[in-house]
């Protein structure tokens, strides 16, 4: 039978996967746009992001594979350790992403080629 808790655990861990795939796109932002490029803040962000979701992902496994029992307090305790650095990156990235932004270095053909 199938809990709340797993439902949600699964739907979230749906929700980190999606946007790993999203980071293929960054490189190819980095070619014209200077906020992505390797030394910049956002690459910076997107590190410690990576890591935190390595530690959820290994959780869930463990989680779904039996060893360890599902804990809200443990996925906290998880998403703590990067949450903050996690919204100040998504506000980054908006302001960047932006409409505004995106118009200085891409042409609207250009954007709907881009890879994700």
């Amino acid at each position: 039978m199938t809990t709340r808790n797993d439902y949600e655990f699964r739907l979230f861990n749906r929700m980190a996967d999606t946007m790993q795939a999203l980071t293929r796109v960054f490189p190819y932002l980095a070619m014209r746009m200077p906020a992505f490029a390797r030394q910049d803040q956002l690459i910076a962000q997107h590190k410690v992001i990576h890591q935190g979701l390595e530690k959820l992902e290994s959780y869930a496994r463990d989680c779904l594979g039996g060893q360890k029992d599902f804990k809200l307090h443990e996925i906290k305790s998880i998403l703590d350790s990067f949450g903050k650095t996690l919204w100040d990156h998504l506000d980054d990235e908006v302001r960047e992403l932006g409409a505004e932004q995106t118009r200085k270095y891409w042409t609207a053909e250009e954007m709907t080629r881009m890879p994700m």
